[in-house]
């Protein structure tokens, strides 16, 4: 019956300290989301800055000229429908960016 008991309490000690990492664990966890939300808070000016440049990103990608398409001409065939570099003959994707050259 000793041997049952002193299983039982060395169990007991073993989950008790698995318990107090766990505590330890979400409180490390806590405290760095605690302070990320106070770093969000005081940034922003950062905010704005990061807003400003997505922007600039998108005016940037709305500007840049569309790779050809593929078309039904024989040149056509040779270039990714997605990145419009040129492909070699038989190639069923693009080396480049992975895009099916599949005519639909």
């Amino acid at each position: 019956m000793d041997e049952v008991s002193g299983a039982f309490k060395q169990w007991m000690e073993r989950r008790d300290a698995e318990k107090d990492l766990d505590d330890q664990r979400r409180k490390e966890v806590k405290d760095a989301i605690t302070a990320l939300i106070g770093d969000a808070g005081d940034s922003s000016a950062e905010l704005a800055e990061i807003k400003e440049m997505v922007k600039e990103n998108q005016v940037q990608e709305e500007r840049r000229p569309e790779p050809p398409k593929l078309g039904d001409d024989e040149d056509d065939n040779h270039t990714c429908p997605k990145c419009g570099r040129a492909m070699e003959e038989g190639d069923e994707r693009c080396q480049y960016c992975g895009a099916s050259l599949a005519k639909r």
